[in-house]
């Protein structure tokens, strides 16, 4: 499992380390601001909870451990397919495509 601490200048980003440990299967416990990216991320994706305060946090890992704490989950409904870097590559490159094209 994966214990990210996000700050809140952080909650409109994602931490690369949250999309390497997504697509590695690794269950995520952040701790931080509610309504940050990193948040719905992670409830949408089904990997893992969210916290704004330490006993809380603590109260989700331990329901986690309780419930037989598999190490290795499968995101839901290709949540975390936009941000896979072939993908992200793509969007990049047709953007380029599109100014390029608006300035000849």
């Amino acid at each position: 499992a994966l214990l990210l601490l996000v700050g809140r200048d952080e909650a409109d980003r994602l931490p690369d380390r949250l999309l390497e440990a997504m697509s590695s299967g690794r269950p995520v416990f952040a701790l931080g601001p509610r309504g940050s990216r990193t948040e719905r991320l992670i409830r949408d994706a089904g990997m893992g909870s969210c916290h704004t305060d330490s006993a809380s946090l603590a109260e989700g890992i331990g329901r986690w451990l309780e419930g037989g704490a598999p190490s290795v989950v499968a995101p839901t409904h290709g949540a975390i397919d936009d941000y896979r870097a072939d993908r992200v590559a793509a969007r990049l490159a047709d953007e380029l495509e599109k100014e390029i094209r608006s300035r000849a």
